[in-house]
Parts: structure tokens; sequence; C-alpha cells
């Protein structure tokens, strides 16, 4: 981009060389140039940032990772900017709302999506009209671009494509497939014209999320994860687990309500129960929060129900039945009970 503002403010130079009119009458022009610069800047910042953001939640999706934890973000105003969501394994993303820009500034940009073709690769698609049609982004061979792998394999010659989008010199929207190794113009399949960075008929540029929402259970309450909508209509879902409330113990199928007191080396059943019933992660693993574990034999501590027996007369140990998966930055969802044995 600095080879795209250099040609901009030497045409500003030329022209006021050849005028008669003092610098001071160009001051509001070029500061209007200024801006139009950081406008384009900021657009081509965008849409690399939204492909990179929607190749990551296809195969997200893809690859059965989930939503660990969500931000919501916000302007120093506190008016809503957009969300920030993280993963179990893929790199954390963030989705913002408005566009950049001021209204008339027309900047146009090009919109990408992903979808699955015949052979059920997920592969880009490009719009040049704000969304309102789609076509397939082609290689120099015309072949699709793969934008995320089949199966956890990444297309037949083995690799995802991330296209790197720019504007060139003289204000064409370009892509290149090798990581900016070389250029070529995006040029509507149709009409064959280049798309220019400056919108025609005074069209603003687009976003390419139209929309971010809750995907709730059918109980309408238990949120179950987040669908996105992108600006070609097309929605995904990617699941958010549903954590850990509380965690409920019974002892031989009846609810444990006070202390158990058994005679040592009886042996007796525990089990600990996750609420609510539709959460995501229902591991439990036990273990002995107060007194000796040498006087305490837990026989299954990594399952949900285990066999306890007291391997020592007149002592008392109090065991802890801990949720794996709690809410994110809350303390670990548990239950207790005391177990004691007479002398």
């Amino acid at each position: 981009m600095k080879t795209y503002k250099f040609l901009i403010f030497s045409v500003v130079t030329v022209l006021m060389a050849i005028t008669n009119v003092s610098c001071a009458d160009y001051e509001d022009d070029i500061d209007s140039l200024k801006d139009r610069v950081t406008i384009l800047e900021n657009l081509v910042d965008r849409v690399n940032t939204d492909i990179n953001t929607l190749q990551t939640l296809v195969e997200a999706m893809q690859t059965g990772d989930v939503i660990t934890r969500v931000d919501t973000l916000y302007t120093a105003d506190r008016v809503l900017r957009g969300y920030k969501f993280y993963f179990m394994t893929h790199d954390p993303v963030e989705i913002l709302n408005g566009v950049d820009g001021a209204p008339g500034t027309d900047a146009v940009a090009p919109l990408f999506a992903i979808e699955a073709d015949d052979q059920g690769k997920y592969c880009w698609k490009v719009s040049y009209d704000g969304g309102q049609t789609y076509s397939w982004l082609l290689d120099e061979q015309g072949n699709t671009i793969v934008a995320v792998g089949k199966d956890g394999e990444n297309g037949e010659d083995g690799r995802s494509v991330t296209p790197l989008i720019r504007i060139s010199d003289n204000g064409i929207w370009q892509v290149s497939y090798d990581e900016g190794a070389t250029w070529k113009d995006l040029t509507d399949p149709v009409t064959g014209v280049p798309l220019s960075a400056k919108g025609r008929d005074g069209r603003d540029a687009e976003k390419t999320f139209k929309e971010v929402n809750i995907h709730y259970a059918s109980d309408g309450v238990t949120q179950t994860g987040w669908t996105f909508v992108m600006n070609n209509g097309d929605t995904f879902t990617i699941d958010q687990p549903v954590m850990a409330k509380s965690v409920v113990i019974t002892k031989n199928g009846v609810s444990v309500q006070s202390d158990i007191y058994v005679p040592v080396n009886e042996t007796f059943q525990l089990e600990a129960t996750i609420e609510p019933e539709s959460v995501s992660y229902r591991d439990i693993f036990w273990y002995v929060h107060e007194g000796n574990t040498a006087d305490v034999q837990i026989f299954s501590p990594n399952a949900a129900t285990t066999m306890v027996r007291m391997l020592t007369a007149g002592k008392t140990v109090k065991l802890r039945a801990v949720a794996r998966c709690s809410e994110w930055g809350q303390p670990l969802v548990f239950a207790e009970v005391t177990i004691s044995s007479p002398n």
C-alpha cells in the first residue's frame, strides 16, 4: 500500500505545480485523499481478516472443534463492536460489526464465501456485486481453490489455500494464491471487467458476515453453540459445550443428604451426576479432599460411578466428585461427601 499512497500524492503534487493556486487551497483535498487512502487500507485489512476468519470457522466446523469461550467486544462508549471466539484447538477469531469507512466513500470490496463443491471439497467463492451473485474462485488453470480439505485432507495437492488480497497501484483488487509471490486481477467472470476498489453506483463495501446468533437447544433456553450467517445467505453452526452447573452424589442409588457412616472394609457404590442433563462433557473424577488417602479405597476415580471402601476403623475422609468441564474462568463444579467408619 506504500506504492498506492505515493501514486496518489504524486498526482496531487503535479496538479499543484500546474495550477496557480496556493497550497492552503488544497489542504482540504489532501486531507480527503489521506482519508480515502486510510479507508482503502482498512478495507484491504478487513477483507484479508474476513478471509482468514471464514476459513478458520469452516475448518473448525468440519473438524468438530468447539467454541470454548466468547468475549463480547465494545467500543470506548460501550457500543457493541462484535465478538471474539475461542476454540478448543483453533486460533481465536474476531467478527466485528459495521463496515470500514464512512457513508459516501463508495469503497467496494470482493466478498468471499466457502462452499462444498460437487466432490464434497470446501472451496472458495467470490462475489463482485456486493453479494448478489457468487462464482467459484479459480486458479490459472480454471480449477477451484480448496479452502478446507475434505475429511481433514487439504485438497488433491495436499494443502488448502488462503487467498491474499490487495489493491493495485491503479486501484484494482488483486488476489494471490502463493502468499504474495504473484498477483492477478480479480475479474468479473461475466463481464470480464476487473473489480475496482471504487464502488459503482455509490455502493458501499458489504460485510462477509451478515450476523452472528446464539444457537439454543430445543428447550429454547440452553445455549449449545453459535450460528454464523454469511453474506450469501449460507449458515453454519459451531457447537459450544453446555457446561456443568452442579454435581449430585448418590449412594447405592439414594441421594446423599448427610454424612455417610459405614463399617470398615464394607464396599458401597457412589455415583456422581452432572446437571443439567444436556451438559456436553459428563466426565467426573474423584479424589480425597480432606483426610488420609491411605484410609479409603476409590476403585474407579475417573468414572462417574465408583465403588468405595473404608480401610481404617475410626477414620473420616471427605471425597470430592469434580466435573471436568466447568464454566470458563469459574471455580470447578463439584460435590462432596464425608465418610466415616466407627472404631
